[in-house]
């Protein structure tokens, strides 16, 4: 199995509740190391069911990201049995320029399917 090149400061493993950025590798011309964050949180109490909660696929999309982000900030680890595992804005650059797709790109995530965690092609 190949590695991901993302990284997150966040362990899943850990009980309590955690709020991070995936770490995307992100080169471009004024930075050969630079990424691009998404935002992930992370709320586990003990064992059970892991969870995970998307949005934000498209940018312009709003309702599910302002959903996951209120729950976010209300839940907490008491109320969880399990792992919930919450991704509010999949497609952070979209996300932050209120567009469909990224601005980076002009990738559509919801359309983009690469099954290699090397990289991928668009569709």
């Amino acid at each position: 199995m190949i590695k991901s090149r993302i990284f997150s400061e966040v362990d899943f493993d850990k009980d309590g509740k955690q709020s991070a950025f995936l770490r995307l590798p992100h080169s471009v011309h004024r930075s050969a190391y630079g990424w691009l964050p998404i935002p992930i949180s992370c709320i586990k109490n003990g064992s059970g069911p892991t969870v995970l909660l998307s949005s934000g696929n498209h940018g312009d999309e709003y309702e599910g990201q302002v959903t996951l982000m209120k729950l976010t900030r209300r839940l907490q680890p008491a109320d969880v049995k399990g792992r919930i595992i919450i991704l509010s804005a999949a497609n952070f650059p979209a996300a932050m320029a209120g567009m469909r797709t990224s601005p980076i790109d002009d990738g559509n995530l919801n359309r983009s399917f690469p099954g290699d965690p090397t990289g991928g092609r668009r569709r």
